[in-house]
């Protein structure tokens, strides 16, 4: 590529300026091609930078004077500041708006390559914490249920799994166990509060690559201070029982993001009467982490 240069006369006074050039092409343009600017007593050259796009912009600060020049097919115009007077809203913004976005545009693009090239690989003794979030919403099963209990719980958790991969067709799948904190707030009919802790055991379907289905059962003691506010409930103590389904989806090979349903259950055991239990959905969402 030809270049037809045309140079300003150096001063006897150094005065450093900052070059910005804007080229309009459609190819992309190297540093070689800029040959033409003055060579001898130059500054050092520091964080020269090029973008190439439809429109490439090159941005420079390796000379002492100003120059105009024109190259076959692009034409190229560049504008100078002095050194001393230049101010950082000039041509920084513009420089941070072109930076920001190739960051973004290399993280994006180093997502998706990332999610497309690389599955999640769950193996025995991989341990999973789970941060769960949902709203308990009631069940009025027989006449004798009239309490609309609900509220808003959170069940942080902890599983390994304990088994490869079993099965070869669409139930192909691992199994987990470990155990879950359970807070509910309950705030009809009353502000009242729940506490369990509850061993659970989950299978995991791993036949879909990153979307993985799974079912959980769960159970364990509860405490409530419900009892005597509610007919459904006469003692501080109960169990909690749990059962539902979710679908997780690995966002990365560690990390997943779950959403789904649980049926849950609270009741005494018949260790007080009366003992009609409570009865609710809990549709819930959250992430888990692997290691």
């Amino acid at each position: 590529m030809m270049n037809l240069c045309r140079h300003h006369p150096l001063g006897k006074e150094k005065t450093l300026y900052f070059f910005v050039a804007r080229v309009v092409c459609q190819h992309p343009v190297s540093l070689s091609s800029l040959s033409c600017l003055p060579q001898q007593s130059l500054p050092t050259v520091q964080h020269s930078f090029i973008f190439c796009t439809g429109e490439h912009g090159v941005f420079l600060d390796r000379t002492e004077s100003s120059a105009i020049f024109e190259t076959s097919p692009c034409r190229f115009t560049f504008h100078h500041h002095r050194a001393a007077g230049y101010r950082r809203g000039c041509c920084m913004p513009f420089l941070a708006r072109v930076l920001t976005a190739l960051a973004l545009g290399s993280l994006m693009m180093t997502t998706a390559a990332y999610a497309a090239d690389r599955s999640p690989m769950i193996t025995v003794g991989t341990q999973e914490v789970g941060l769960t979030a949902g709203y308990m919403l009631p069940h009025r099963l027989t006449q004798d249920h009239t309490t609309k209990q609900q509220g808003p719980a959170f069940m942080p958790s902890w599983m390994m799994t304990i088994t490869d991969p079993v099965g070869d067709s669409w139930y192909r799948g691992q199994v987990s166990i470990g155990a879950e904190m359970v807070y509910i707030q309950f705030r009809e009919p009353f502000l009242t509060h729940g506490v369990g802790f509850t061993p659970k055991i989950k299978y995991t379907f791993v036949g879909w690559d990153r979307i993985r289905p799974y079912t959980e059962f769960a159970g364990g003691p509860f405490w409530t201070d419900l009892a005597g506010k509610i007919p459904e409930e006469s003692s501080r103590f109960n169990f909690v029982l749990t059962a539902g389904f979710g679908v997780s989806y690995f966002l990365t090979d560690r990390a997943a993001l779950n959403i789904g349903y649980r049926f849950h259950h609270i009741s005494n055991a018949g260790t007080r009467y009366p003992n009609l239990g409570l009865n609710a959905s809990l549709p819930f969402g959250g992430f888990s982490f692997f290691f």
